[in-house]
This record gives structure tokens, sequence and C-alpha cells, in this order.
């Protein structure tokens, strides 16, 4: 009888043993998997190819704002690029002025530390191997603060802008301000479709891809101001 119980006895411990090590393995295993899933991986192939146009965009909006811009040597900046090259009359020329000055306002904001702010907010992650959640989550809260600075001046100089409806308010019915429309419009919806939403990335790749889409908006821009200069000046 004592034989019995004494393995019955065995028995239970056995199979306690086998259950907290189950127990056991189930919970390294959700932690790998929760420590994996706040981790966010920076240097991947795509990002890094990504971020590659990203920066060579960046370039190109350098390189055309010095072939189609006066610059302004009275203001202590790095770039002083103030006023279009070509010579417009009436409204455009305030208009196309504006826009020079507006996307050298955006060069700075994504390329130097003229701001504040360190606004640049892709270059914030160029240390890093990996990131924790956590500490994308606390850089992202500039990101918020900030609402794209440059973007929000473009859409409150061109449009009148209602930030409780998505409405826009476009230039007078000018072709030269209608043509230069074409290219400010989708940064303004742009603006006010994020502003709308409070929109915040949930990871680096999509902060990449958004800042990229961003750059885009701005090159194609210039590329229109350069296109038109080249046309026109000669």
């Amino acid at each position: 009888m004592k034989k019995f119980r004494f393995k019955k006895r065995k028995k239970e411990i056995i199979s306690l043993v086998v259950s907290l090590v189950i127990l056991l393995i189930i919970l390294v295993i959700g932690i790998v998997i929760n420590e994996k899933n706040n981790i966010m991986v920076i240097n991947t192939k795509e990002n890094k190819e990504k971020l590659e146009k990203y920066n060579k965009l960046l370039d190109n909006i350098k390189n055309n704002m010095e072939e189609i811009s006066i610059s302004n040597y009275e203001f202590n900046n790095t770039y002083n690029w103030s006023t279009y090259k070509l010579n417009l009359d009436g409204p455009a020329k305030s208009q196309y002025d504006l826009a020079i000055a507006r996307l050298k306002d955006c060069y700075l904001y994504y390329r130097t530390n003229d701001f504040d702010n360190n606004t640049d907010f892709i270059r914030k992650f160029k240390n890093y191997d990996k990131v924790s959640k956590k500490e994308f989550d606390k850089i992202m809260l500039g990101y918020v603060e900030n609402d794209n600075i440059c973007f929000g001046n473009i859409a409150n100089d061109f449009y009148y802008v209602d930030y409780e409806e998505p409405y826009v308010k476009p230039y007078e019915d000018n072709y030269d301000v209608k043509e230069l429309e074409l290219f400010i419009k989708p940064i303004v919806l742009d603006h006010v479709e994020k502003r709308n939403k409070w929109y915040k990335p949930k990871n680096y790749e999509e902060l990449l891809n958004e800042e990229y889409y961003r750059i885009n908006l701005l090159n194609n821009l210039s590329e229109y101001l350069k296109i038109k200069y080249e046309r026109e000046s000669n």
C-alpha cells in the first residue's frame, strides 16, 4: 500500500515538474516574441535603398534651388535662397518668390539644424542598427509636436486651410499661378490630411516611407520651377 502511494506521489511530482518546465518554456518564448515585436531593425536592405533615394532627392532640390533662385546674403543662414530668378509680372512674381522661400524653409527643415528643434527625424536614427519601440515613440513625440512645419507654412501661405474640414481655397484665376498650383496643392492636401488625423508613424519603415513621399512632393515643385526657368529665361 505504501509502495503504491509512493509511486502515485512520484508520478504527481514528475507531472508537476513537467508542467512547470512547459510553462517556463512558454514564458521564455513569450518574452522572446514580445522583445522581438518591440525592437525595430533600422539597417535593412530596403531601408538603406530608400534612404539613399531620399538623400538624392534632397541633393537634387539643393541643386535646383542654386540654379533657379537669387540668394540674399544679408541673411546669416547656410542657404540664402530668397527669390525666383525668372522675371514675372503681376501677382505671379510674388507667388513664385514665395514658393522659393518655402522650398528653402523645407530644405532647412529636412537637412540642417537651423531650426531650434532638430526636425530631420530620419537623421535621428542614423546611428541606430536597432531601436526599441519605446525609444522610437519617444522620438516621434517631437514629430507630432512639429507637425511638419514646412508643409504647414506652405498650406497657410498659399491656401485658406480649414482644419475642421479638409477644404482649401485656391489661387486667383491666373495661368501662371494655376500652373504652380498643380505642384503646391498635393503638398497642402498631404498636410491637411495628416493634421486632421494627428498622424504619427508606427515604425521606422513607415516614417521613412512618409518622409520620402513628402520629399518627392517638394522635389516635384523644385523640378517644375527649374523647367519653367529654363523654358522661359531664354
